[in-house]
């Protein structure tokens, strides 16, 4: 189920990567007709050299600021989708990997897990603080082992009825 969510984020990030590059070529080429109109006008003497000297590095500033911006969003194109699978399988397999990995791979696991230090003592080992995504994912699992199927008791006070059906709900 993890990887299906995931696959489908990378599917809305590069939808709205595409649509932010759409965006972007709009607003290039209403820039161009805008300065393409402000040469017309300047060209049959509508607007004079100073002005035109103005409004024609403004919108050469922001096609450049555009053009740029169209730039990082084509860079940032490529799809997160091929390094699920291997994310995964890093996941599925940590202990087996940091069992048999050497120092290096060790300290990498334990780093990714506890982004402070890392205090080993005799008999104990504590951190300050741990990877907020590790912390939530162990959250979750707590608060699923704590839900299970279990069954009203008549000792605890609430009713094992259900009370009949009808418009309102009667009161027992």
């Amino acid at each position: 189920m993890y990887v299906e969510v995931m696959k489908d984020v990378c599917k809305r990030n590069q939808k709205d990567k595409k649509k932010s590059a759409e965006s972007i070529l709009r607003e290039i080429n209403e820039t161009d007709k805008s300065l393409i109109s402000l040469e017309d006008k300047w060209t049959k003497g509508g607007v004079g050299d100073d002005t035109f000297d103005r409004i024609n590095k403004r919108y050469n500033e922001k096609l450049r600021e555009l053009r740029y911006e169209l730039a990082e969003t084509e860079s940032r194109k490529e799809s997160l989708a091929p390094y699920i699978g291997g994310a995964i399988n890093v996941v599925e397999n940590i202990k087996k990997m940091f069992v048999q990995g050497d120092y290096e791979m060790k300290q990498s696991i334990l780093s990714s897990i506890f982004p402070e230090k890392l205090i080993l003592s005799k008999d104990e080992c504590r951190t300050t603080k741990l990877n907020s995504v590790v912390e939530l994912l162990t959250r979750f699992n707590k608060a699923c082992e704590k839900l299970g199927n279990k069954k009203a008791d008549i000792s605890v006070g609430l009713s094992t009825l259900a009370p009949p059906q009808g418009l309102e709900p009667w009161t027992l």
